[in-house]
């Protein structure tokens, strides 16, 4: 499974890492540090809750695009829930966990596992850290060598298209 799923006030609600949610994360906080370390959503205080929530919500977001392009019904559901009002532990812990599941890597590599550096995998010049080049980078190898549309690229997660990456490069 590529998300998580929170339980919001007892309906399931899925959470989940996709290039598309990197992205974002990426033109608004800069590509230099750990998701979580750069948004500060795991840190113990309101900005820190705040950011959390902000994270939650782009998550669920991306997850609610996948599961529509994989011809799931919407669901209906007002905007600006409050996250707020749900447990501090379980927040933090479902977005730690989705996050974990993004950069989740099936193919072996020798690279370190954990959370991977998009800017740093497709490129090691200094241009890279611009995150509109990434995002162009990103989408024209999806399209030349994995025949993807943008559409269905930026709802890969960041594990998914490093593990095709990997395949096509016989490694």
């Amino acid at each position: 499974m590529r998300y998580v799923t929170f339980d919001f006030d007892g309906s399931p609600l899925p959470l989940m890492l996709t290039a598309g949610a990197l992205f974002d994360i990426y033109d608004r906080f800069g590509v230099h540090d750990s998701i979580l370390r750069a948004t500060g959503a795991m840190e113990d205080t309101p900005q820190g809750w705040m950011a959390c929530c902000e994270l939650a919500e782009l998550l669920m977001q991306q997850a609610a695009l996948w599961r529509r392009r994989q011809g799931y019904a919407a669901r209906k559901r007002a905007t600006g829930w409050p996250w707020r009002s749900q447990d501090r532990a379980a927040v933090r812990t479902a977005v730690r966990q989705a996050i974990a599941r993004g950069f989740y890597r099936a193919v072996p590599s020798g690279e370190d596992a954990g959370e991977v550096n998009l800017v740093l995998a497709a490129r090691e010049d200094e241009r890279a850290e611009d995150p509109e080049r990434l995002r162009v980078g990103f989408l024209a190898v999806c399209a030349a060598r994995l025949h993807l549309t943008p559409a269905d690229a930026l709802l890969l997660t960041p594990g998914e298209y490093l593990d095709m990456v990997t395949l096509l490069s016989g490694g």
